[in-house]
């Protein structure tokens, strides 16, 4: 499944798309795969080219740990977390230190 994210945004993406910015939305291993894919194109987060990240019901455990620390600093600014609780859905910017754990 990375694979495929990965070529999509290589194949389609990056060849196609005329856009300044990108938005990206995950959903649960979807969320592991757009970790994958900042690990693959952190030159696309820093330059504000993925602008935004929603991250829904994510199953991206530790992946975050093998990103750069200039990586997670910009990732920490694009990124939202999504939860379903209950019958509601509640969204967040993680909290400085998230993406260290």
């Amino acid at each position: 499944m990375e694979n495929h994210c990965l070529w999509i945004y290589e194949n389609v993406i990056k060849k196609y798309s005329n856009h300044s910015e990108i938005y990206i939305v995950g959903h649960s291993m979807g969320g592991k795969c757009v970790i994958d894919l900042i690990n693959s194109y952190p030159e696309d987060l820093l330059n504000g080219k993925i602008f935004k990240i929603a991250l829904t019901d994510s199953v991206h455990g530790n992946s975050f740990r093998k990103l750069g620390s200039k990586v997670k600093k910009c990732l920490q600014k694009v990124i939202y977390l999504i939860i379903k609780d209950l019958h509601q859905f509640r969204y967040f910017k993680p909290k400085r230190g998230y993406f260290s754990q």
